[in-house]
Parts: structure tokens; C-alpha cells; sequence
């Protein structure tokens, strides 16, 4: 299962759903198979995770097969 595309804001069916979350603090991790959305407790944490997983990709060498939207 590969990582193809990160969602910032509320970009998935199923977050949308809700129409209580927070876009700012949502993030939707998209792979072949299934899609995983995360809710923080702020934008800050959720832009942190972000860096993070770019910087964990990055050093895997799998940054130009993903799409950071």
C-alpha cells in the first residue's frame, strides 16, 4: 500500500459528512487502497504532522511519487 497524495482542509467524502470539522486542523493521508483522515487539535499540529511525514518521505527518497495538495 503506497502513500500517492496528502490532503490538507476537508477534501474527502467522508470528512464532509461531518460539516463540523475544523478544515484547518484536518489532514486526509490518500494510498491505493484506502484513505485515512486525521483531525488535530490545531492547525499548528496538523502543518507539524505535515512537516514531519515530508521530512520521514524525504529520507525515504519517495517524495516525487507524492502529492502534497
Amino acid at each position: 500500500m503506497a502513500l500517492i497524495e496528502v490532503r490538507r482542509g476537508i477534501q474527502t467524502e467522508i470528512l464532509s459528512y461531518t460539516g463540523k470539522e475544523d478544515p484547518s486542523c484536518c489532514v486526509s493521508l490518500i494510498t491505493s487502497e484506502r484513505t485515512l483522515d486525521l483531525k488535530f487539535g490545531s492547525k499548528n499540529k496538523r502543518d507539524e504532522f505535515i512537516r514531519a511525514l515530508q521530512i520521514v518521505i524525504e529520507e525515504l527518497h519517495l517524495i516525487d511519487q507524492i502529492k502534497f495538495l
